[in-house]
């Protein structure tokens, strides 16, 4: 399935809810999804299992001793070789109590597993700045460390049509700064200020860590 920006193609999974007075649910937190790709192009998503989880706030009056139920309709796209829609109404009826119950070690691993997966803010000693060439962003990050010579960075844009999906993303790190080279999209019609996306760093045998970032563009 696909992430909050699915790439050249696909859909992204949206969920519509009907919860009792009160209650609100947050967007999709997003784990670090992958590169998909497929001939010349390249989709963003996940592959084999992925949690999305959603974050609901309960009224501040809720009381211990009463029943909730949480309904929702979700839509989906799973493609592999052909896509295939999905959709399903799910609700789900939940004590109201004091204290946390005990959850499935299945369930439990998922939740905890997911949570080590979504991406954090960018740290806030680090820097971000890119130029704007014809054919390609430039874009740099300063971290104030030195950084691992066995790490590489991609970047995963939040907006469709600012950069070519599939083309690889040339890597180069210095000292305490890395860079990475991003194709211009044929579809960007317009001058852009900032790119705004994931930044995703992946260094040997260690799980990968994920940034949103936003960067701001000047013209070379």
């Amino acid at each position: 399935i696909y992430w909050q920006n699915p790439g050249d193609s696909g859909q992204t999974p949206s969920v519509t809810w009907n919860l009792p007075d009160g209650f609100t649910a947050g967007d999709f937190l997003w784990p670090i999804p992958q590169k998909l790709p497929l001939a010349s192009l390249a989709d963003y998503g996940y592959k084999n299992e992925v949690l999305l989880m959603v974050p609901l706030t309960a009224p501040a009056d809720l009381k211990p001793g009463h029943f909730v139920r949480l309904t929702c309709h979700v839509r989906w796209l799973v493609c592999n070789e052909i896509c295939i829609p999905g959709d399903v109404q799910l609700n789900l009826r939940l004590p109201v109590r004091k204290h946390k119950p005990a959850s499935s070690s299945r369930h439990g691993f998922l939740f905890q597993a997911t949570r080590h997966n979504l991406p954090q803010e960018m740290p806030d000693d680090w820097k971000a700045f890119g130029t704007v060439g014809k054919k390609e962003f430039h874009v740099t990050f300063e971290t104030g460390a030195p950084f691992s010579k066995s790490a590489t960075a991609s970047f995963f844009p939040l907006h469709p049509n600012q950069i070519e999906n599939a083309p690889a993303q040339p890597f180069h790190a210095s000292g305490t700064s890395f860079s990475l080279g991003l194709k211009r999209s044929d579809q960007l019609l317009k001058n852009t200020e900032t790119l705004e996306g994931l930044l995703v760093l992946q260094e040997k045998k260690k799980p990968a860590k994920g940034y949103w970032v936003t960067i701001p563009l000047s013209g070379e």
